[in-house]
């Protein structure tokens, strides 16, 4: 009897401990030692991987910051790139009520732009035929040259008169000289048939500021303006004082 009392209280010590150990993650007949290993890694293991979770959230963070910053840069050199922009069209752009360039004696035009517009003309009077254009363009650029050539002429003779009547017999000349200039770049337009008797009078149309007069012509109608204006200032102010 004593004997399987014992045998009874040794098998109940043994369920005891079999749940304890349980209970504490201890397999029965296991090892206490290895359990609280087994929790010191799995501890071990989270704070790893939190750690690594926060240093992902902060590459991250640190990732977004330098975008933002690069954005805000970016957005910075196109409010400058803008900002020069509207400079320099302001800069280019003639001012409100500013006159036109007034050309000075003797100043000419570069070939290239001469050609330019000689182009232009062209493609208005029709000319589409490329000989023929390549034959009007020397033509009416010789005579433009021509024109260049008369007023640097014209202008230093100028410079060498001061009585009336010798500065009248210059511009009589002058204008006598443009006018041979443009029959002869006629002429040569209807002899070599590049152009027809209607282009030919759209020509002598489109032409007309070059034949008409030089650029010291043009300074001297710019010179006499001030002149005129005063006139009537001068007037004013002596019916002022006769009141």
């Amino acid at each position: 009897m004593r004997i399987l009392l014992s045998l009874c209280v040794l098998a109940l010590v043994l369920v005891c401990g079999s749940n304890l150990a349980a209970q504490k993650g201890v397999p029965a007949g296991g090892n206490p030692g290895k359990a609280k290993n087994k929790y010191k890694q799995s501890g071990d293991q989270q704070a790893k991987e939190a750690q690594k979770r926060a240093q992902e959230a902060a590459r991250k963070a640190e990732q977004e910051e330098k975008e933002a910053e690069r954005e805000a840069e970016k957005a910075e050199r196109e409010e400058r790139r803008a900002g020069k922009d509207a400079e320099d069209t302001a800069e280019k752009a003639p001012e409100a009520g500013a006159s036109e360039k007034i050309p000075q004696p003797g100043e000419t035009v570069k070939r290239a732009d001469k050609d330019a517009q000689i182009d232009k003309w062209m493609d208005e009077l029709k000319l589409t035929d490329a000989t023929l254009r390549a034959k009007f363009k020397t033509l009416a650029r010789g005579a433009w040259e021509d024109c260049e050539k008369e007023d640097k002429r014209y202008y230093a003779a100028l410079k060498k008169t001061d009585d009336a009547e010798g500065l009248k017999k210059l511009g009589t000349e002058h204008r006598d000289n443009l006018a041979k200039t443009w029959t002869e770049a006629d002429t040569g337009a209807t002899k070599d048939s590049l152009l027809d008797a209607t282009q030919l009078e759209s020509w002598k149309k489109l032409s007309d500021s070059l034949r008409t007069g030089t650029n010291t012509d043009r300074w001297l109608a710019a010179q006499s303006k001030p002149a005129e204006t005063e006139k009537p200032e001068k007037k004013e102010k002596k019916e002022e004082s006769e009141d």
